[in-house]
């Protein structure tokens, strides 16, 4: 297969920063946000992210 189509297996160091950041997100928001609500909150802390 193409290796530039292929899904890293282990996360970086920053990914897992985000994926913690997300995850604290929604359970202060009781998994209520969506992942537009999720995008700017993060853009708040001064992460810049796409909901993809």
């Amino acid at each position: 297969g193409n290796p530039r189509c292929r899904k890293r297996r282990y996360p970086n160091a920053e990914r897992m920063v985000l994926r913690s950041r997300v995850n604290d997100l929604l359970t202060q928001s009781r998994s209520d946000a969506g992942s537009r609500s999720i995008m700017l909150m993060m853009k708040e802390y001064g992460m810049q992210i796409g909901r993809f």
